[in-house]
Parts: structure tokens; sequence; C-alpha cells
């Protein structure tokens, strides 16, 4: 997987044209410091200004100062009509930037014509000086504060040891946090007309945030959610080699339940699974009749009770004939496993119900391996894998071979075609024998109809490999969604054709994409989940923080209406130190500390999850202690 960093995160030249902002990373705060030398040439000409005319009379600057005064009066009402809008129960101090614009432009025009009337310098709006990004950062209340006093202090004639200004300063202390439009994770489009009917939490990012697995892999290579289960699949150990599994149970709340501990809002029953593999887990998928997690290393594919019995107890294990498996889904009333192969195939197993339980499990330990192991079909570590650590560790290798595929079926069987890898598989209508297939380095990808064993239907559009998919969930829904490196697709199933193009300035390359209740969500290497409407598909919604941490999958649980997303932690080296951080921040991060309403750094590879709710009361996930960089090799 490569990351890139192609693009300025405010869309701006970075050398050309003046000063192009660093997207949001430039706070309010800085702007202000940018402009001192502004604010003194006011101050000095005022202090000019005033010795020079300080015999005149007081009849033509006392309107003046009149007219200044009831415009911050006005400013102070609206300031009081945002406090009445924030939620008291929250601990951030933010204002949604779209009302502010909306509340002081008429004030900072009035300014600027009291001003250009009475032949004093104006004072430049910010917002337009400034590269502001289409997705912007709400603006701190403090720097409302600190423009309101210097305008009292400049322009209204106001001492600085004045009494008012300490008022003004107890007025601002504001219960802490945000207003409904302004989630403590998310960063609002300044443009999106969210006052038009779009009241439902998901649109205006009211949601929990948790950490379903406190422990995850340190290479998290595949996520499967279930309505009562997390689990979470990679690698850990020496270079990430050793095969990890955890399992999580989640905890039902009540959706209004207050919840004061952050343990108290995780999932509980946390268990490591031994696998048995012998190199890192690559897939897994939940098998929807029964409670069990079927999970694919090596070149096997073993299945795991999750019943309260044999909670991680192996049930089955299956054999892959040709390579690896990377990918793999359970389609059909019957249980249809379907895995891709080393070349164009697909490998299927359809009497899932009707194979024996595996009774007893045997370790590397109790027997010879190679060309004198007894025992048959004890597994052939021959040529496994380069190196010497299978053998380090052989009372964690379970060594049966497992159940062969009950069909190969070839989806290029055309002579002399060279046809690429199948890559990716999903599920493609729900209680159906389709399957979604992408290819290694192929803009098209391909429905198989496993029924009649060929593929039925092939989707053009992308310009750049497919990363990922999102089917459809019901018989009745005939949307999916796509993306590539830098575009996300929404579907029709019925035409084969690409109905909307979603794109916007990033940062990274997409390489995840779910649908959820009309709004698409997108993630990547950009360290944020992006969500659009699908019905205004020109600008996104919000974005989503991830702690700074690369997306590699998303998948929606529409029961608990939640969006997990499978996480990598980009700033840290193989052995878990971490890279680059300054005062708590990786300093190549992609986001500002101040950016979001919450300032969070995961500092590991985790998994998050977004519980969108009406009443978020959850405490927020608490940031990395990463203080500085250490040392790596």
């Amino acid at each position: 997987m490569t990351h890139k960093r192609s693009m300025d995160r405010g869309g701006g030249d970075v050398d050309g044209g003046g000063k192009a902002a660093r997207g949001n990373d430039v706070n309010e705060d800085d702007a202000m410091e940018g402009d001192d030398d502004d604010w003194e040439d006011i101050e000095e000409y005022s202090d000019d200004n005033d010795n020079e005319h300080r015999d005149e009379d007081d009849e033509d600057e006392g309107p003046l100062n009149a007219a200044m005064l009831d415009v911050l009066h006005e400013a102070r009402q609206i300031q009081t009509m945002l406090m009445s809008k924030w939620d008291p129960t929250s601990s951030v101090e933010r204002l949604e930037a779209r009302i502010l614009d909306d509340k002081l432009a008429p004030l900072h025009h009035r300014l600027e014509t009291l001003l250009a009337e009475n032949d004093m310098y104006s004072i430049s709006d910010r917002a337009n000086t400034l590269d502001i990004p289409t997705v912007v950062a709400n603006i701190p209340s403090a720097s409302m504060l600190k423009h309101l006093k210097r305008m009292m202090t400049m322009i209204g004639g106001v001492p600085l040891g004045d009494p008012r200004l300490a008022e003004l300063d107890a007025s601002f202390q504001l219960p802490q946090p945000p207003s409904a439009r302004s989630g403590r994770y998310a960063r609002f489009n300044k443009h999106f007309p969210v006052d038009r009917g779009y009241s439902f939490p998901i649109h205006v990012a009211l949601c929990n945030l948790l950490k379903p697995c406190i422990v995850v892999p340190a290479a998290l290579n595949a996520m499967a959610v279930g309505p009562d289960v997390v689990v979470a699949y990679g690698g850990h150990g020496w270079k990430q080699r050793e095969p990890s599994m955890v399992l999580a149970r989640r905890r039902h709340r009540l959706p209004d339940a207050d919840v004061t501990d952050e343990d108290d809002a995780i999932h509980d029953d946390l268990l490591d699974v031994a696998t048995g593999f012998y190199s890192p887990g690559s897939a897994v998928a939940l098998d929807p009749a029964r409670p069990w997690v079927w999970a694919a290393g090596d070149r096997r594919i073993k299945a795991f009770a999750l019943d309260d019995v044999g909670n991680g107890a192996l049930r089955q294990t299956l054999a892959s004939t040709k390579s690896a498996v990377t990918s793999m889904a359970i389609v059909g009333d019957d249980g249809v496993l379907v895995t891709n192969g080393c070349d164009t195939s697909l490998q299927l197993w359809t009497r899932l119900r009707h194979l024996p339980d595996q009774s007893e499990v045997d370790t590397l330990d109790e027997h010879e391996t190679g060309e004198a192991a007894p025992g048959r079909p004890w597994l052939d570590l021959r040529d496994a894998v380069p190196g010497d650590h299978v053998s380090d560790n052989p009372q964690c290798v379970e060594v049966t071979r497992g159940h062969a595929p009950d069909q190969i079926l070839q989806l290029w069987t055309a002579p002399n075609v060279k046809a690429n890898r199948v890559v990716q598989l999903a599920p493609y209508v729900a209680n159906s024998m389709k399957v979604l297939a992408s290819f290694d380095a192929s803009t098209m990808f391909a429905a198989v109809d496993l029924a009649v064993g060929r593929m039925t239907q092939r989707f053009f559009g992308h310009l750049q490999p497919v990363q990922d998919f999102s089917s459809a969930t019901t018989t009745d829904d005939h949307t999916m969604a796509t993306c590539d490196g830098s575009h996300a697709l929404l579907w029709d199933v019925r035409t084969s054709w690409a109905s909307t193009r979603f794109a916007w300035d990033s940062l990274g390359d997409m390489l995840a994409v779910e649908l959820a209740e009309n709004v698409l969500f997108v993630g990547g290497s950009n360290e944020a989940i992006v969500a659009f409407d699908v019905r205004v598909p020109r600008t996104p919604l919000y974005e989503l923080t991830t702690g700074n941490n690369h997306v590699g999958s998303l998948v929606w649980e529409a029961a608990s209406h939640s969006l997990f997303a499978a996480t990598d932690w980009p700033y840290g080296s193989r052995h878990g130190d971490p890279v680059g951080y300054s005062n708590g921040w990786p300093e190549e991060a992609k986001h500002g500390i101040n950016e979001f309403g919450h300032v969070f750094d995961a500092g590991e590879a985790t998994i998050l999850q977004y519980e969108f709710t009406p009443t978020p009361r959850i405490p927020p996930p608490a940031t990395s202690d990463h203080e500085s960089e250490h040392m790596t090799w």
C-alpha cells in the first residue's frame, strides 16, 4: 500500500500568487498574528488622528463612536444568541463557521461602511484573505473574543483597563460545547445548507466515538462487524509475522443512557483467538447463518465459534489449493464460501453445512513435517514461507490440512487472453448467489453469478484500479458504491452505469467506501473520513477525524447506526515506537491539532466506531501521549 501527499490542503498553489494557507492548519489566532502590522497601522493612525484633531469639536466624533458602539452591542447580542444554542454537556469550545459568517457578515459590512465614510482604514475580512478550503474548521470562540476586544479598543475608544472589557471577558465564559450543528469529531462544509431539512444525526455528525477493541493487531489486515461482535484480524509480534485475531463482543446500551466512565462505553468480552496459522491473517468473514467467524491464513481457512459454549473454539478447516487467500465472502441461503485464488479463478465450498466439526487440534510440535511426516493429511510446511520463524513456536501451529474446495470457477476461459488475478470479493445483492470481483491493477470490476458459473456484468468507469466496494444490502436496493485512488462512483446495478461521481481536494488516496442512509463515506490515506450526501454530490457534508490514522476499510452496521473504520497508524515504526512526533502531534499530520473539536491522536492501529445518535453522551477517547520522536532502526 502506498501513500502520497499530492495536493495542498487548501487546494491552492503553495508558492504562486501570494501566500496560500496550509489549508486548515491556519487557525484564527495565526491569522490574527499575521495581520498584526495592519492592526498596528490602524492604531497608530487613530492615535495620530486623535492628536491632530484633539481640539476640534466632538460633534463629528460623537455620532461615529455611537455608531461603532451600536455595532458592538449588536455583536454581543449575536454572541448571546449563539451561547443559547450550545450544548452545555460537551467539553469543546467551538462555533460553527457558517453561523458566524451569516450573523457577523452584515456587521462587517456596516463597520467597513462607517470607516470608509470617515476616511479611516478598512478592516479586512480574514475569511476572504486566507485560502480557506471547501471543508473548514470551526472558528474558536476565543478568536471572536479577541477580535471584538480589539475592535472596542481601536474604534470605540475604550481603554484597555475599561470595566466593559472585563464584562466582555466574563460574558465569554461559555458553557463548553458545540451546537447541534457542530460535532466534536467533525469539520463541516461551510457552504452546505445544513438548515434545509438535515436533522438526522448522520447528516450533522452527531455521534459517539468509540474504540470497540482496546487491543488490535499491529498490522490490522481485515475487519468484520456483526450485530454482536467485532473481529480484528492481522499480524503482530516480530515484524508482524505472527497471526493475531481479536474478538470483541459488543455491549448493547440504551440509546439515552448516561455514561460517565470511558470503560463503560467500550465493548467487553475481549478474546484473543489462537488461530493455529503460521502466517499473518489476511481475510475474515462472519457466517450469517451460524455464530461462526471464518478466517484465512497461510493456505487455509478456519471457522471459529462465537457462541457462549465454544467461544473461539476451532470448528472447521478448509484448504486453499493454489495460494494464500486474501479475500472471501459467504453468499446464498445455503452459505457458499467463495475465495480468490492465485489467478482469475474462484474457489467455492458449497457444502459448509454438511462438513463435520473438527474435534481434535494437533499442533506442529506433536508431528514431524516434510516427506517423512506420517499420518496424512497433516500440513506440509515445505516451501511454506521463507525463514525459520514457523518452527519458533511449533505449539502454536495447528497442522490439519482441511477440506479441499468443491469447485474451481474459471472466470476467463478464452484462449490467449491474459487476465489479472482476482484481488477482492464482496456480496453483490443480499440473499443471492452473486459476488463482486475486482482484479489486480484493473479499472474494471465484474459481477459473478455463482449459480451459473460466469460473469454476468462488467462495470467500466474508473480511471484507476478499483480499491473497494459497498454493495447493496437489501433485495430492493439497486445502488452500490466503489472507489479508486481519487474518485468514488455511485452505480445503478440494473444498468451497469455509474450515475454519480464524487471527488474533492484530498491529501491522499481513497482506499475505502461505504453507503449508509443516503450518505456515502470514503476514507484512505487522507487521515479522515469524508461524508457526502448522495443527493447533493458536488460538495461533502463533513469530515470525521480518524486520529491521524489511515483508513483501510469501512463497514456500516445498521442495527446500531454505526460506522466502523479499520485504521492503520502511519507514524509508528515496526516496533511500535512513534516517529516524527512533536508536542503530542505528528509533525507530518495532514490535519492541524485544532482542526476538530476534540483533540485526538490515535497513536496506534485501531478500530473506530462512529455511533450516530441524537444524544451523544459518551466521553471522547483520550489522545495519545507520544511527546517526542523515538529512535528507529
